[in-house]
């Protein structure tokens, strides 16, 4: 038996975004011979002050205001204090493990996941007719809530020994079942509802079976070739949009097959050669399929993985070096475009890439010193792309033709380095001190590769100590403190942005999230500015 319970609370960096989340894990297993049963529990529960918006363009260079947070604010006077993200789930697993003869293993595993949550926003000025509530206007809060059940199970068939030739054939079957509804809380006119008033319902539900088979095969004693083979159906059923805009029960059914072959050469017991081709594919989100129509819905990504790569190890230093190339067909990105039912959904765009080469080095120069080294070099683009621009005086959206752009979130180079240092170690305690520092390049929160943007290359190093002591009562002791962001970096991690143009009106001196990019173009544009200097302490005790 063995368990697990945490507790994190944080202030947030950015105003009002605090945080508090709970967690437990438990499990109880038998084991005898060759059988072995398990159960796992594990739950948490996470309550965060919202802060999904970002900080405005306008703010997030002024050391005052770069922690300001909009989230709450349509509230008169201060900011709404339950404008919360509030989540619970729990899962349930059963493994089991059971030797059928010496060659061969049979592994299974039933699953359960329970999720239910909202999360509640202040709303001012707000359409009643919009909620079924009248004809007026009204400021209200309301919570969109996600009631969710997920359960299958999965299990496989183990011929052989894996230093050796084996194949496994496996199969499993999901069940997802998620209910989306919203209720209003209270309304300015009103006051609290006696019992909250439901406005909206939507419910979905979504089969995937999978059917796999893999195999090694050692060719000679020094060459090995893995197959491997997946057939995938998924069927998803939700409430959506037909043509004439009426919300009705659709269906989707996707039938997917994913191949992948590997080749292993040893060149020595040190060093060796590997490859890598395969075919995967992945469906549309919800989101993709409830705000579309049949005609506008997009088709699901393939994606050809291809690598070859070397290792190399031995006592004081291992190499890894991979060169990829990653085509996708259909992938799905964010164009701007509205459809036909007047929604920003993402669309398939036909040709796109990531290709690459990968180096990941650990040495250890002398006894108590590690150092690992990543590295990273990409290239990442889509061939053609169509950026649809809101026209806010028109009402009209313009098209601009992209060609050979970066993808958004793919920064050309990343790399880190870390340092490991055995300070004291002996039979009753030990320290060990580490040195974490890693560099993200530049990168876009779009596909237009526009300068408006991007978000500026950043370094950051992390520097902390772990020192455990070891008693006869408590197996381990461990104190451990970090300091994040040691030299206090100002950086953005993330953002979004929304360009538009407006022939009549200038929003900038109105809105702190827009910018102009000159003439009629504007946009609107949120940071997700990471926190200066700060420090972690954790302890942790084993029994």
């Amino acid at each position: 038996m063995e368990g697990r319970g945490s507790y994190i609370h944080s202030d947030g960096f950015i105003d009002r975004a605090k945080s508090d989340l709970y967690s437990f894990y438990g499990s109880a297993g038998y084991h005898q011979d060759q059988n072995n049963i398990r159960f796992v529990f594990a739950y948490g529960d996470e309550l965060t002050y919202q802060a999904w918006n970002g900080v405005p363009e306008q703010y997030v260079f002024d050391q005052d205001l770069r922690t300001y947070n909009t989230a709450g604010t349509e509230k008169p006077g201060t900011p709404h204090d339950n404008e919360v993200d509030d989540y619970q789930q729990s899962h349930y697993q059963l493994h089991f493990d059971q030797a059928v003869t010496p060659f061969a293993r049979l592994t299974a595993a039933l699953h359960y996941t329970k999720g239910k949550g909202f999360f509640e926003q202040y709303k001012a000025d707000q359409d009643l007719s919009s909620y079924s509530l009248g004809d007026t206007t009204s400021d209200l809060i309301r919570r969109l809530w996600l009631d969710n059940d997920f359960y299958g199970f999965n299990s496989m068939l183990h011929f052989g020994k894996p230093e050796e030739r084996y194949f496994i054939l496996g199969v499993g079957w999901n069940k997802y079942l998620g209910d989306h509804f919203n209720d209003v809380q209270w309304t300015s006119l009103g006051g609290d509802f006696e019992d909250p008033y439901n406005y909206f319902q939507d419910d979905a539900e979504k089969r995937d079976w999978n059917l796999f088979g893999r195999t090694n095969m050692k060719v000679t004693k020094q060459f090995d070739v893995t197959v491997d083979l997946q057939g995938r159906w998924i069927k998803y059923q939700f409430n959506g949009p037909d043509v004439s805009g009426a919300i009705i029960d659709q269906e989707v059914i996707h039938a997917f097959f994913n191949p992948k072959l590997g080749l292993t050469y040893s060149l020595s017991d040190k060093s060796s050669l590997y490859a890598l081709t395969g075919l995967n594919h992945k469906e549309p989100n919800r989101d993709d399929y409830v705000q579309s129509t049949p005609v506008s819905r997009p088709d699901a990504e393939q994606l050809w993985d291809n690598e070859l790569g070397y290792r190399f190890r031995n006592s004081s230093w291992n190499l890894t070096v991979t060169g990829y190339y990653m085509a996708y067909q259909d992938q799905l990105v964010p164009t701007g475009r509205l459809n036909d039912v007047g929604a920003y959904t993402r669309v398939n765009v036909e040709d796109s890439h990531r290709a690459g080469i990968e180096a990941a080095l650990a040495i250890t120069p002398f006894k108590k010193l590690e150092v690992q080294f990543n590295a990273t070099l990409s290239d990442n683009r889509i061939k053609t792309y169509d950026e649809y621009i809101d026209n806010w005086t028109t009402g009209v959206q313009e098209v601009v033709a992209h060609e050979n752009t970066y993808l958004a979130f793919s920064p050309s180079v990343l790399s880190s380095i870390l340092l490991h240092y055995t300070v004291i170690s002996n039979s009753k305690w030990d320290l060990s001190v580490d040195w974490n520092n890693r560099y993200v390049g530049k990168q876009y929160v779009d596909n237009s590769s526009n300068e408006t943007s991007s978000l500026d290359a950043y370094i950051v190093s992390d520097f902390g100590f772990n020192c455990h002591f070891y008693t006869n009562a408590i197996k381990d002791i461990t104190l451990g403190v970090k300091i994040n962001n040691l030299f206090d970096e100002e950086y953005e991690s993330n953002g979004w942005i929304y360009r538009f143009r407006s022939e009549d009106y200038n929003p900038v001196p109105d809105d702190a999230y827009a910018g102009s990019e000159g003439g009629t173009l504007y946009h609107q544009k949120g940071y997700f500015p990471q926190a200066w200097r700060n420090i972690m302490v954790q302890m942790n005790f084993t029994f």
